[in-house]
């Protein structure tokens, strides 16, 4: 199955008679929420707070801890500390909101992080990934790639962007 990538802003309010996203038949029932601290991010619980809310799903919080490999050994571009919170911190935001959530921690090299993505998002069996999305110009894209457009390419199931 290819991915879908469809992009929704938190700010569009999805009617409950209509299915969540495009491509998929009903309201998803497990959601993968791809999490780091960014604006687009934070845009992101909201969203798949939303779209989980409507059909009493559960959010997986996933964040992927970015590591680099080095000459001393790998350098963390975060701690693990900072990555574990930054997830505590989300499933305790969703499960406040009422929602069934709970939280993922895994390593990645750095540019192996949409790759990570999608692969947690078929090994939970996952019926949507939810992401934020920066805007990055067709020359930042070129150099660095996109981490959203990796796990589009990549994941067996619908892929909705937050920015």
């Amino acid at each position: 199955m290819e991915a879908v990538m469809t992009k929704q802003t938190i700010d569009s309010r999805p009617s409950p008679a209509a299915s969540a996203v495009p491509g998929l038949g009903s309201w998803p029932q497990r959601v993968l929420l791809a999490v780091d601290d960014s604006d687009e991010s934070h845009k992101a619980v909201e969203l798949a707070a939303r779209v989980a809310g409507q059909s009493a799903g559960e959010i997986i919080a996933l964040h992927v801890h970015p590591v680099e490999p080095g000459r001393g050994g790998p350098y963390q571009v975060e701690t693990r500390f900072e990555a574990f919170c930054l997830v505590h911190d989300t499933v305790a935001q969703l499960r406040a909101a009422g929602l069934t959530g709970r939280g993922l921690v895994t390593n990645a090299r750095i540019n192996r992080v949409g790759d990570a993505i999608a692969a947690q998002a078929r090994r939970l069996d996952a019926d949507l990934i939810i992401m934020g999305a920066r805007d990055l110009s067709n020359v930042s894209q070129l150099l660095g790639g996109s981490v959203s457009r990796d796990v589009a390419r990549r994941a067996h199931c619908p892929v909705t962007l937050a920015h």
